[in-house]
């Protein structure tokens, strides 16, 4: 496992995830069927690592699950094999990748896997091609047009220093990722979907010196294609730190926190095939605003955890139908401990 030292900076915030303590509000009754063709998770949520409030204090090593068509209780998984937090994920469904990020004064390039069926600890799967891990967001899709499964994961983006690169990898196999391409702006805390084919990285922080700018700005990239980003169309607002869940067809984004630091609650969507602005389609609960974990199985997504300000973290869990959600989210429970900026992504169970 590699890292750099780092000259320590003024605190930003970071995601985060599930914990437990979920109510288990079953509100898919039968057994539940993945979508034909949603090969990048699946009904099973993992988060893994992540911090036990604001600031840099209590890394996590630890890994849970629960199960998102049911709600049910959140279960204990393994342990990664480095605590930290504020990294990327991805999943081909089968195997699910923690890459990077940060434990203060530590950025790791380490990537660890998981068999979300089997729980377990973690193994040492390879490394990112650098510690620009900080901020950084995955996807997963397709390695081909044609093909029937998902087993090429995209990281994009991050910071130490800031930048654009995106890099990819074949999830089953490893340990090593390599270049794909540039997103259009060097950037961090954005947010991310796949519809399996595309993904379409937005908003976030960007850099030009020697400040810091919050973005609206979306671009994508087609996921069996080396290559540079193309743009896509904007966010409603320029936000940092929304999450993002999809189906094969919708992008969910949600939350996020404005340029002059209010948290912001929206949900916007996308038809991620086709390049347009997000529109709106409701609201966050006041308790769940920004720097959630996110996860779903092609039908429903999860937002567990977040920021509700710049130093409170929250514990509630809330879903939406990805395909036909409008107005408010729907909570169904507690995370029971906070966890700030952990990795989450899904899997078959």
């Amino acid at each position: 496992m590699d890292y750099i030292n780092y000259v320590k900076q003024a605190p930003f915030a970071g995601f985060a995830g599930f914990g437990g303590g979920a109510t288990g509000l079953a509100f898919n009754s039968g057994a539940f069927t993945k979508p034909e063709g949603y090969y990048w998770g699946g009904d099973r949520g993992m988060y893994a690592g992540g911090q036990t409030d604001a600031g840099y204090d209590g890394m996590a090593n630890s890994i849970k699950y629960f199960g998102i068509s049911t709600l049910s209780s959140i279960d204990t998984f393994g342990d990664l094999t480095q605590a930290r937090a504020y990294g990327a994920s991805c999943s081909n469904s089968t195997r699910g990748l923690s890459a990077g990020g940060f434990s203060d004064p530590l950025y790791w390039n380490t990537i660890d896997y998981t068999t979300i069926a089997s729980t377990g600890n973690a193994t040492d799967w390879g490394d990112a091609l650098s510690q620009h891990t900080y901020g950084m967001e995955g996807v997963a899709g397709n390695p081909s047009g044609g093909a029937t499964n998902a087993d090429r994961g995209l990281f994009a983006g991050g910071y130490n220093p800031i930048t654009d690169q995106i890099q990819v990898c074949t999830i089953s196999t490893g340990p090593t990722c390599i270049d794909f391409g540039d997103m259009i702006y060097q950037r961090r805390n954005f947010g991310a979907v796949s519809n399996g084919s595309r993904a379409v990285w937005a908003g976030g922080y960007s850099m030009p010196q020697p400040a810091f700018v919050t973005r609206a700005n979306m671009d994508y990239t087609t996921i069996a294609t080396l290559g540079n980003a193309t743009d896509f169309g904007d966010l409603i607002v320029a936000t940092e730190g929304q999450k993002g869940v999809s189906s094969k067809t919708r992008g969910v984004f949600s939350g996020g926190s404005l340029p002059a630091s209010p948290w912001w609650g929206a949900l916007q969507a996308i038809t991620i095939d086709t390049t347009a602005n997000a529109t709106s389609i409701g609201t966050q609960n006041s308790s769940s605003k920004g720097y959630s974990a996110a996860s779903g199985n092609g039908v429903y997504g999860t937002f567990s955890g977040g920021r509700t300000s710049s130093s409170t973290v929250t514990t509630s869990m809330n879903y939406i139908s990805i395909d036909t959600h409008s107005g408010y989210v729907s909570s169904f429970g507690s995370m029971g401990v906070k966890r700030d900026g952990p990795f989450g992504y899904s899997g078959d169970a």
